[in-house]
């Protein structure tokens, strides 16, 4: 290795040898084999960005904890072994927490979640508003935190380092009373070459597109200034943006949208003035860790879904909070009735593969997030034999795509 000074040598030394303590850290650190319990692993950039952090991080909104499988062969679990959650009690103070990922597939659950659910005491939607009150059978409580029940109070679409951050408070302020709650984190995900692809067409519309916000810096409770994340198109009109100038913008907010909105942007967002973990990354050391973050996250969640395997995600959401849905996923061929005449384009070639070179991130946590889904849903099934005789029509291509469904109201 040759380096230019000394100083540039060790410092080169010290970021690689960081990057990988950091990661083998946190996979290790899920191994269901050597714990009972998820605890969380973050990394302490300084002690000045711990103290100015330290009022956020105690009123964090962190996700009820799992246990692990009392199921193991040879002393230890698979990775892909699915955990099981505590039960929920939608009766005491227990939290249903939606990340909504943009044109994954969320905003069709949260419908499904309002409207569908076999409830002792049913969501109630005020007409011509978009609200709605999913109040606990016996008081004035939330049991659902989601756009709909409470708006954008943590910001539009937050992701979880946002979420993980506001909720507790929010709560606590539309409650009146500070309460200890126990948070089940919930997610859509969805095919990301189809994905980004419909947020293109949301963007070229100029339908309301939202890229998504820098986190804050501080130092010292004191805000610092950094430099400003490239803005990509900044004053030109979005019609007249190409695709593939929307997918060849490094700084495009929509480009690994999954990873980014699963990730604790914590472990690497930090103090610039204390030569923070941040600044010592590179973009390959970030992504990696980000990618990292965003599959523990997902792998501790409560429940997440694929909007093309819709009735294989709603068996395992109704398994783990114990609740049912009134109705099954429909036919596939009742929303393509509907969409009839209006043209479905569909990509080129090209297309496909500026899309997924730009989603390398999204590619490899969608294709690890799959096979986990599977992993839980076979687990489900060999031990439910009503889940097992469903097994053989979960993946129907005759189901219907929360994703598609979801681009279909938004186009009308």
């Amino acid at each position: 290795m040759h380096c230019f000074t000394p100083t540039v040598c060790r410092s080169a030394l010290v970021c690689a040898a960081f990057v990988t303590a950091f990661v083998f850290i946190l996979i290790s650190s899920g191994n269901p084999s050597s714990r009972r319990s998820y605890h969380w692993v973050r990394l302490k950039p300084s002690n000045d960005w711990q103290k100015a952090k330290g009022h956020q991080l105690a009123h964090a909104s962190r996700p009820a904890s799992y246990h692990a499988s009392n199921d193991t062969e040879n002393g230890h679990q698979s990775e892909l072994e699915p955990a099981t959650v505590e039960d929920f009690d939608i009766s005491g103070s227990d939290v249903i927490v939606l990340l909504q990922i943009q044109n994954a597939g969320a905003n069709f659950l949260e419908r499904r979640l309002i409207e569908d659910l076999v409830l002792q005491r049913p969501c109630a939607c005020r007409r011509g508003r978009k609200i709605c009150h999913c109040y606990r059978p016996h008081k004035r409580s939330s049991w659902l935190f989601s756009r709909y029940t409470l708006g954008w109070k943590c910001g539009v679409h937050p992701d979880w380092t946002e979420l993980n951050s506001c909720v507790d408070r929010v709560l606590d302020e539309d409650e009146g009373v500070p309460t200890k709650r126990r948070y089940f984190y919930i997610t859509v995900l969805r095919d990301p070459v189809a994905r980004f692809r419909s947020e293109w067409r949301r963007f070229h519309q100029n339908r309301g597109w939202h890229g998504s916000r820098p986190h804050p810096h501080f130092c010292l409770d004191q805000p610092v200034s950094v430099p400003a994340p490239s803005v990509c198109f900044e004053g030109r009109r979005p019609e007249n943006i190409t695709f593939t100038e929307f997918v060849s913008c490094s700084a495009n907010p929509a480009l690994n949208r999954h990873t980014h909105m699963l990730a604790d942007h914590g472990l690497i967002d930090g103090c610039p003035q204390n030569d923070s973990v941040g600044l010592l990354l590179t973009k390959e050391d970030r992504d990696l860790v980000l990618l990292t973050s965003a599959k523990k996250n997902l792998e501790h969640m409560a429940f997440f879904g694929l909007a093309e395997f819709p009735r294989l995600s709603e068996s395992l959401f109704e398994a783990t909070f114990k609740l049912k849905f009134r109705r099954r996923a429909r036919p596939r061929k009742f929303l393509r009735g509907r969409m009839m005449g209006r043209g479905r384009v569909v990509p080129s070639p090209g297309e496909v593969e500026q899309v997924t070179a730009a989603n390398s991130l999204d590619i490899e946590l969608y294709n690890y997030a799959k096979e986990l889904l599977f992993a839980r849903f076979h687990k489900l099934s060999d031990s439910d034999p009503a889940v097992e005789k469903e097994s053989n029509n979960v993946d129907s291509e005759d189901d219907e795509n929360w994703a598609e469904e979801e681009d279909f109201f938004d186009n009308i």
